[in-house]
């Protein structure tokens, strides 16, 4: 096991105890720069971050976090996830589809179906990735392909929604604890607690930062890795689920391109939390830091300068370069490696 326990000690720096000022400011530069920038806009725009405003970021930031843990599961194994926008996608779809023609007390078991479909895409891709040995890059984007026939055919290719699907579609995603606090936001917090203690605090979790950290030498050890793998994938593809049938819910509607939208975030926020708290480690706190940046970007340009989409994104962009260099300049040792495949 004590090779198991370097590969983990080299895959991040923890930084419960930074030695110096800018050890600090290096490993919460992310959480410097979502601060920075909601006091812009909020200077800007106060009405940013007006009740409605601040319910709306953390409602956004809920929805796509969950996806974004989700992609975090399978990449701390060193498995990249193409088809998790995908996969989302479909379970609202699955979803959708049934409550297109069912009546509403059918909702809850119809969101379980949902559920297992999109754990079913997870297994069919550790088979393809894990068992078959098809690299995952390759793998995951043959499957994103297949799901997108399967959403366009589910949802007749067009935004779909339905009369017959009732106020009770609407609850999980628009609705709130005493009108005040989403239940999708409660949901996000749980999850978030429950990842970060399973990932943090139980023997399987370490078991899966190790197959991520060295392959070789967790299985040397006797450590599962094939396991391992397979149970990333599947927790991976329930999370997509559920991020997916919470914004079809919020929005009362699917549509193939729910999943094209929902891909590139969780990337982003997956890459930008590996810089935050452990660098060069894919960790709980850091996702969601990076999925509240993200998001509080989104919010802010919209809310200050204008809905154009390429303005959101010119600012995006810069935002995230300069994050990213500066971590680079201030790091010694340059930005934190991370795997995507091994």
């Amino acid at each position: 096991m004590r090779k198991v326990e370097n590969a983990l000690s080299k895959q991040g720096h923890d930084c419960k105890k930074p030695e110096t000022v800018g050890q600090w400011i290096l490993c919460h530069f992310l959480l410097l720069v979502g601060l920075g920038l909601a006091l812009l806009f909020y200077v800007l725009n106060p009405n940013v971050f007006s009740s409605f405003g601040i319910t709306s970021i953390l409602s956004t930031a809920s929805i796509q976090g969950i996806i974004a843990l989700g992609l975090m599961m399978e990449l701390t194994t060193g498995n990249f996830d193409l088809s998790i926008g995908a996969t989302a996608g479909f379970s609202a779809a699955v979803l959708g589809a049934i409550m297109a023609n069912a009546s509403p007390n059918w909702y809850i078991p119809a969101v379980f179906i949902a559920l297992a479909a999109a754990v079913l895409v997870g297994l069919l891709n550790a088979f393809i990735t894990v068992r078959i040995g098809v690299p995952a890059f390759v793998g995951t984007m043959a499957i994103r392909s297949l799901l997108s026939g399967a959403i366009s055919f589910l949802t007749n290719n067009t935004i779909f929604y339905s009369n017959n699907w009732g106020e009770t579609y609407k609850l999980l995603g628009q609705g709130k604890i005493r009108n005040v606090i989403p239940y999708c936001c409660l949901i996000f917090l749980v999850i978030c607690v429950a990842c970060y203690i399973f990932l943090e605090h139980t023997k399987t979790g370490r078991y899966i930062y190790a197959t991520g950290a060295n392959r070789s030498a967790a299985k040397n050890v006797g450590i599962p890795v094939v396991r391992m793998q397979v149970l990333s994938f599947a927790i991976g593809a329930l999370l997509a689920g559920i991020g997916g049938i919470l914004h079809s819910s919020r929005n009362f509607q699917t549509s193939v391109q729910m999943g094209i939208d929902l891909q590139l975030p969780a990337q982003i926020c997956c890459l930008l939390g590996a810089t935050y708290k452990t660098p060069g480690k894919y960790n709980v706190p850091g996702c969601v830091v990076g999925i509240l940046l993200t998001t509080i970007i989104t919010n802010g340009v919209y809310g200050t300068i204008g809905s154009s989409i390429y303005i959101k994104s010119l600012v995006e962009g810069l935002v995230f370069m300069t994050a990213i260099g500066i971590i680079a300049t201030i790091r010694q040792e340059g930005l934190p490696k991370v795997k995507f495949d091994i």
